[in-house]
């Protein structure tokens, strides 16, 4: 798949945890790859606000997000799904509200 893709295609990887296997491999077909990794150590939390509400399902969990997401301050905000589907499925939930978010799907 990766060698289809356009010479000048740009390839990001990112995760807040990756492991040392998963760096090696993208090394093996990216061209100068840059890496910003950083140790536990230099990790801070401040600044950051963190939400936890507990929910029974991932149906739930959908409608929770679509109902708080107009209330959160949304200029740094990256949002993981487990499914493609659900990535889908979230992004129909907030066009049909008006809030139109940039959507990847890998």
């Amino acid at each position: 798949m990766i060698a289809k893709l356009n010479g000048d295609a740009q390839i990001i990887l990112s995760s807040a945890t990756m492991p040392s296997s998963t760096v090696e491999m993208a090394k093996q077909f990216m061209y100068k790859p840059l890496a910003f990794l950083l140790d536990n150590a230099e990790l801070t939390l401040e600044g950051i606000k963190q939400f936890y509400v507990k929910v029974n399902n991932e149906m739930d969990k959908l409608e929770t997000l679509v109902d708080i997401y107009p209330i959160i301050s949304k200029s740094h905000t990256l949002i993981f799904a487990s499914t493609r589907d659900m990535v889908k499925l979230l992004r129909t939930r907030l066009l049909e509200k008006d809030i139109i978010i940039p959507v990847m799907v890998s």
